[in-house]
């Protein structure tokens, strides 16, 4: 085959183009941590529940499943709030901590997946109550040479909600 120079040319920056793509793409490739698990309830109900993971400026809802399982990926090197919510439960809200999560490295590596359960309780329709804190926290610890994931349940105090306390003074 003989090309004519623009041909040649046409090809040369084509090949060009398709490169620093791919370059690009290779080099903000960015890992991250598989979170899943199931939300649990004492008593068997059709409530709704409702899971936001937020960093406080991006918010993703996440589909839960017809028996509470959920799936959903957070990048590396990052900390969010995971927020359920369900009228008839308590709202809970988890911390997770990405950072010095092990990065999955090659073209056939898995990311690292973190399996947690969440129990939502019931909420008593005359004294609503909410949690002092946090529910729990997950992260990831240098260990030697490894890395361990840590799930740290918290110990929650409930408060009456602020403003049932305040219309039962008036």
């Amino acid at each position: 085959m003989n090309f004519q120079p623009l041909h040649k040319r046409t090809l040369l920056h084509t090949a060009l183009f398709i490169i620093a793509v791919t370059c690009s793409l290779f080099a903000n490739a960015q890992g991250h941590v598989v979170f899943k698990g199931s939300i649990l309830m004492a008593q068997s109900t059709n409530a709704e529940v409702s899971m936001i993971v937020t960093d406080g400026v991006d918010t993703m809802d996440v589909m839960i499943g017809c028996h509470g399982q959920y799936n959903f990926a957070v990048p590396t090197n990052e900390t969010v709030s995971v927020i359920l919510t369900s009228e008839e439960h308590i709202t809970k809200e988890i911390l997770l901590d990405t950072h010095n999560a092990p990065v999955a490295k090659g073209p056939f590596a898995r990311p690292e997946n973190v399996e947690f359960y969440v129990q939502l309780e019931r909420q008593d329709k005359n004294y609503p109550m909410e949690y002092d804190g946090l529910a729990g926290k997950i992260y990831f610890t240098l260990l030697g040479e490894g890395v361990r994931t840590l799930l740290v349940p918290t110990p929650q105090a409930k408060n009456m909600l602020a403003s049932n306390a305040i219309a039962a003074k008036l």
